[in-house]
């Protein structure tokens, strides 16, 4: 497998990585370089657009013959491998490129990677969800599996802190999804369908410049919003409108209530505690402070408020980047917020016709704490 440079202009550039930060975190794992197999780390690492919603999406359509890898070793020099048509006339951030032009050609490429720039000796990161058919190629060219560690934390460790390039698309990505979002609550009406709401967004995401859908999220009363089941807005009944954006690659999450009609006072009175109980949780996002602490406030916060849902909290939210929920605020005491980290604060209750109902915020921590990203009012909007 021959090895080629990579070509002139135009450049996709990687907008995260910062590679002396990723080289300090290899030396320190004591790896001789990590193997990147997910396209979101592809990405990421190289500007390689094999993720939905950066550029054309064949890329990661084609992803089932022709995968993308990326080898980024403890000097900080990126490997990209893919296929070879996609990289004509255009330069990656990758100092050598390996290419291919079917699945075969991919798994022969991982063999030469692993010849020229690994050794029996050398210890290798990879990703928990690697493909066996990588760690199969890696095997038959004589690196031991016992070499190989899973490297999952490091490598989120790298993307939760944010560029000012990725902050600046993470806040676009935002405000597009607040867009959409202020389009939907002004169709919406009793006798409006989610189907119809659901190509509204579509539309209206587009319209506004998004590259991308996450997820439209929709419910019109008990149905699952999870699922887009076809069903009406009828008077009287709790409307979940939850957006996400995608723009090159970079997600929003937004979420908001309506009721069509006058709102029961239950509702109105948990939607209001956990617009504070939100806010109040945003306010403890400072850097060093563990994901724990964050988990174990909420919880006390919904425990002296008597609030339902303590009972079965998982977590108070997750940074957000090239991924929905990149990683889950929980209840682990060994991480940690860091300042350039985009995150979501989100907590739901439940109301005596058994429908969350809660709030969403967008924040990005700074070094002196939480700077709120989301801008679209967080009140129950009533629809007559």
């Amino acid at each position: 497998m021959a090895e080629v440079s990579p070509q002139t202009s135009p450049k996709m550039p990687a907008l995260g990585l910062d590679t002396t930060r990723a080289v300090s975190f290899i030396k320190a794992a004591f790896l001789d370089g990590i193997l990147l197999t997910s396209p979101e780390n592809v990405y990421y690492a190289t500007g390689y657009p094999c993720v939905p919603g950066a550029g054309n999406p064949i890329l990661h359509s084609l992803r089932n013959q022709l995968p993308a890898f990326t080898y980024l070793d403890s000097t900080g020099a990126r490997t990209l491998l893919c296929w070879g048509y996609s990289t004509l006339g255009i330069t990656y951030d990758a100092e050598s490129l390996l290419n291919y032009e079917d699945l075969q050609g991919s798994l022969e490429a991982i063999k030469s990677l692993a010849r020229d720039k690994m050794t029996v000796a050398s210890r290798v990161g990879i990703e928990s969800s690697c493909p066996k058919y990588v760690l199969d190629a890696l095997g038959e060219a004589g690196i031991p599996s016992n070499r190989l560690t899973v490297v999952d934390d490091l490598i989120c460790d790298l993307r939760v802190v944010k560029s000012p390039a990725e902050i600046e698309l993470c806040k676009t990505s935002l405000h597009i999804a607040e867009s959409c979002l202020e389009e939907l609550l002004a169709a919406l009406s009793i006798g409006k369908s989610r189907k119809e709401l659901l190509q509204l967004a579509r539309e209206c995401l587009a319209k506004r410049g998004a590259t991308g859908i996450s997820h439209l999220t929709i419910s019109l009363g008990q149905e699952n919003p999870e699922v887009a089941v076809d069903e009406i807005a009828k008077e009287n009944s709790l409307v979940t409108l939850d957006v996400g954006a995608i723009l090159n690659g970079y997600i929003s999450d937004c979420r908001r209530y309506a009721y069509l009609g006058d709102p029961p006072t239950e509702i109105v009175e948990l939607h209001e505690a956990m617009i504070e109980l939100v806010d109040a949780v945003a306010q403890a996002l400072q850097p060093g402070t563990p994901y724990s602490e964050l988990y174990m406030m909420a919880k006390d916060l919904m425990i002296r408020s008597g609030i339902t849902g303590h009972e079965w909290l998982s977590h108070v939210g997750h940074s957000i980047g090239l991924e929905t929920e990149e990683d889950w605020l929980d209840n682990r005491n060994d991480r940690y917020l860091h300042e350039g980290m985009v995150v979501a604060v989100e907590l739901y209750t439940i109301t005596s016709q058994l429908q969350p109902i809660g709030n969403e915020e967008t924040y990005l921590i700074g070094a002196d704490g939480p700077e709120r990203l989301t801008r679209l009012p967080a009140e129950l909007y009533r629809i007559p």
